[in-house]
């Protein structure tokens, strides 16, 4: 929301993120998120994951295939002007907070 509020993000392609985004909240496809049982510690493979859920649930949403990703892509869009290092330990906290 906050790259489409300050216009890096095209509106249209954020509101299909954040709708995607949402039905992933809702627990709709936590089977599509496979955790390294060992992993480094700034956590990009998690964090790709998600990207790329929310991208191909998105881009199911704007009626196209999965991996079309001209149309939504996982880094330039989803992850768009985030870093793994930023992301991943806010995320972490705020589950942890939430439990």
């Amino acid at each position: 929301m906050a790259n489409r509020d300050l216009g890096t993000l095209d509106p249209q392609i954020a509101e299909y993120i954040i709708q995607a985004s949402d039905r992933v909240i809702n627990g709709d496809f936590d089977d599509q998120f496979m955790s390294d049982l060992i992993q480094g510690g700034a956590g990009t493979s998690v964090n790709m994951n998600a990207n790329e859920v929310i991208a191909n649930v998105a881009l199911e949403m704007m009626g196209k295939k999965k991996g079309e990703y001209k149309y939504c892509h996982p880094n330039n869009h989803v992850n768009c002007s985030q870093s793994t290092n930023d992301a991943y330990p806010t995320a972490f906290r705020i589950a942890l907070i939430n439990q």
